[in-house]
């Protein structure tokens, strides 16, 4: 098993619902690569919001150039530089951020937005809720620790 060292966050940058999960695997492919490049997303159902499992996470994944290797690639659907996350949304990703927390070992300090790598890029939107879900993160892995 590799070593993960970072959660890289990211926003697929599209209205939520305006494509599926596979549609976004399906582009990827197109690109050439072997799956697509996140990990996990946290994508709407057309009910409410979901874990979809992307790459397995043995795999380096294809979403943070330099950082593949030892990084887990994270996808909330929507357009965060436009509107802002839901709190049904943010619970669902705070559930599985402290989960991989926990099982790689990963420190809260090393949870990062895709724009706090070194790129020039947006990602994941200037209304992404960062201090919120690292907040409740850290809450929910102390109560997981005990």
């Amino acid at each position: 098993m590799r070593k993960i060292y970072t959660i890289v966050l990211h926003h697929s940058a599209s209205r939520a619902g305006s494509h599926t999960w596979e549609d976004m695997r399906r582009w990827h492919l197109a690109k050439g690569w072997s799956d697509i490049g996140y990990h996990y997303g946290v994508v709407s159902d057309g009910r409410g919001w979901e874990v979809k499992a992307g790459r397995p996470v043995e795999l380096a994944g294809a979403h943070a150039k330099g950082f593949n290797a030892t990084s887990i690639g994270v996808c909330f659907e929507g357009n965060f530089e436009l509107e802002p996350m839901s709190d049904a949304q943010r619970a669902v990703g705070v559930v599985l951020i402290a989960e991989l927390v926990v099982r790689h070992g990963v420190s809260i300090e090393r949870i990062k937005m895709h724009r706090g790598l070194p790129y020039a890029t947006a990602c994941p939107g200037r209304f992404f809720p960062i201090q919120e879900l690292l907040g409740e993160v850290r809450g929910r892995v102390a109560c997981l620790d005990e």
